[in-house]
């Protein structure tokens, strides 16, 4: 047959001349022609059905972190997987765009930082649409993350320098959070948002710790010790006599 031509068509790839519409024997440019009536060639294609995979950085990240969303593109047909042409992904979750990204070779890479209701913890799926292209027809693809609650930052509270009084003190100046809300506790039992105060002069225990809420994670108690010292007796005179 000699040379044949290499027809093309978007979205296809073209796998050969064959003797019939469907099935046939597909004819290479090397075989003998033994027909002497004209003989019609029938171009086969495949469709290229585009495959897209979504994958994270970090498939369990805490909330307020940033990962690389990525989407790998591929197309299936009877040649085989193969890369995509230049084109777009949108990613998305739920109803909500998060972004649009070029593919580069075959893939498209979109960098999110999860705040805001939608990465409230838990799974979430992410959808990544491919517009398709020339090449190839377009499709979406799904992945599933799943959002940990983020460990909030935590100053400890100090203990103040104490004298007896006789009055109720506040025993230490209030620690900070930067997420949840601090409690304290003189028992290790029964929490409040109040200072621990005391009247005694003696040692005192105070704890605290972090109550979290549905992004940051509680942080466990721990101690910090205080003390109001006994009241220096000044001005006092004692007499010493014979019994």
């Amino acid at each position: 047959y000699g040379g044949l031509p290499a027809p093309t068509r978007d979205g296809y790839t073209f796998d050969g001349w064959y003797t019939a519409a469907s099935g046939g024997t597909k004819i290479e440019s090397t075989a003998k022609v033994t027909v002497t009536a004209v003989q019609t060639l029938y171009a086969h294609w495949s469709e290229n059905i585009s495959k897209v995979t979504v994958t994270f950085s970090n498939a369990t990240p805490a909330y307020g972190e940033t990962i690389t969303l990525t989407a790998t593109i591929a197309a299936a047909n009877s040649n085989g997987l193969r890369a995509a042409a230049q084109n777009t992904v949108i990613f998305s979750i739920g109803s909500e765009t998060l972004g649009t990204a070029n593919v580069s070779g075959n893939a498209a890479t979109l960098s999110v930082n999860l705040t805001g209701e939608n990465w409230k913890p838990g799974s979430k799926t992410i959808t990544a649409e491919f517009g398709g292209s020339a090449a190839m027809t377009g499709s979406t693809g799904t992945g599933t993350l799943t959002v940990q609650k983020a460990a909030p930052q935590v100053t400890a509270p100090t203990a103040k320098s104490l004298t007896y009084t006789g009055a109720t003190q506040e025993l230490i100046s209030a620690g900070i959070t930067t997420n949840g809300t601090l409690q304290y506790s003189t028992d290790s039992t029964n929490y409040s948002t109040g200072i621990p105060t005391g009247t005694e002069a003696k040692a005192y225990t105070v704890y605290y710790k972090v109550a979290g809420d549905d992004y940051y994670s509680d942080v466990a108690a721990q101690s910090v010790s205080a003390t109001i010292s006994p009241k220096a007796i000044t001005g006092a005179a004692v007499e010493l006599g014979d019994r």
